[in-house]
């Protein structure tokens, strides 16, 4: 019986912009005294929100996700939409503060600017895990910090397994929670900038962190991941992408794969193909959830991964 995934974070909606232009042409002299402003060449509003982004992926691979977040009143008409999905929300809280929201602009080179306001997300403390078993898996997303802190807590007393993905959201993680999380962690996923992270706050390196008999995956973005489980290291390639149209929500696709393989029992390298085959389709939409590939089309890419 292939175990529950529950799934902790953020629902949000996505205020999606386009710069025509690079950002690395505007970023000159002083650092320290940037005031900047971008003129934008369109812009569109999407369901998004890392929790929500993967439940969507998850629901797509044929999984029943349980989102365990906070949501805002006046977002019942999209939570309508992600139950018609396949997505569990009897788990979550509704917040009387609005949903999050992430306003993100991406240049022509498909590098991002983003700022989010938490709104409803403020309230992940009075979503409380219960019933979990050893063999369910809880995804820790970015969120709420004391949110992520208690949803870890409770998830360990219960002996669930744990992916740890704290994505942006280590910025504001203390080194010392940030070394605990690792350790209570089956499986981490970070990107090469939240790798050197955890060397700057913790003063070791993810693997030396992660206890035995965990995986570790460091996402390398058009480079693919690199996966290291069972003393070995392995690389899976990035898939060509015929037309890139939006980079956001392809790591929480890829989390989504990740998490399918997990939960049926299988590796963390099995997870990183077919996440990556998951990310590939995201790249292809516009917004966090804007692709619908039949489970087919999902495989088939996912054979092109392996080979």
């Amino acid at each position: 019986m292939t175990a529950r995934i529950v799934i902790t974070g953020s629902v949000a909606r996505d205020v999606l912009m386009s710069y025509p232009g690079l950002f690395s042409e505007q970023f000159v002299g002083d650092a320290g005294k940037i005031s900047l402003s971008f003129l934008v060449a369109d812009q569109v509003v999407r369901a998004g929100g890392t929790a929500a982004n993967i439940a969507h992926g998850c629901a797509l691979l044929g999984d029943r996700p349980e989102l365990a977040v906070a949501i805002g009143e006046d977002f019942r008409e999209e939570g309508e939409v992600l139950v018609r999905r396949g997505v569990d929300l009897s788990r979550s809280h509704w917040s009387r503060l609005a949903t999050a929201t992430c306003y993100i602009t991406t240049d022509r080179a498909g590098a991002q600017i983003a700022s989010f306001y938490p709104g409803a997300m403020a309230d992940s403390r009075e979503v409380h895990l219960q019933s979990l078993s050893p063999a369910d898996w809880l995804l820790v997303t970015p969120g709420d910090p004391a949110a992520m802190e208690q949803h870890l807590r409770e998830a360990f007393l219960q002996g669930a397994q744990i992916l740890f993905a704290p994505g942006q959201q280590l910025t504001t993680l203390a080194g010392d929670l940030v070394a605990r999380s690792i350790g209570q962690s089956r499986v981490v996923v970070l990107n090469e900038y939240e790798e050197e992270l955890v060397v700057a706050h913790c003063g070791a390196s993810v693997v030396e962190l992660a206890p035995a008999g965990s995986s570790v995956v460091i996402t390398l973005g058009r480079d693919g991941s690199k996966v290291y489980e069972g003393g070995e290291t392995t690389h899976v390639a990035a898939l060509a992408v015929a037309g890139l149209v939006d980079p956001t929500g392809a790591g929480d696709a890829f989390l989504a794969g990740m998490s399918h393989v997990l939960a049926a029992g299988g590796s963390a390298v099995e997870g990183a193909r077919w996440g990556t085959a998951l990310a590939s389709f995201a790249l292809e939409g516009q917004g966090a959830q804007g692709y619908q590939p039949a489970f087919d089309e999902i495989f088939a890419r996912y054979q092109q991964v392996r080979g």
